[in-house]
């Protein structure tokens, strides 16, 4: 995790993450990203999930699942 944090500290305003939707480009700045991460994290353990546990996460691919991916970690 150390790196994620490294990265979105150097460049927090440079963009991360981009999408196409609806034939417009959306991006995520590094720091809006991390933001996302720890919003997950934390609904993760409003949830009562306890550090270790096995989550799933089933969606398609998009920045949105990366995010989670990440928080699930956090």
């Amino acid at each position: 995790m150390e790196l994620f944090e490294q990265s979105v500290s150097e460049a927090e305003n440079e963009q991360a993450l981009f999408v196409e939707r609806d034939g417009k480009w959306i991006s995520w700045t590094w720091k809006e990203f991390h933001k996302e991460t720890i919003y997950f994290a934390k609904a993760l353990i409003n949830l009562g999930i306890q550090s270790y546990k096995c989550v799933n996460i089933l969606a398609f691919n998009s920045p949105e699942w990366f995010a989670t991916f990440i928080g699930n970690y956090s």
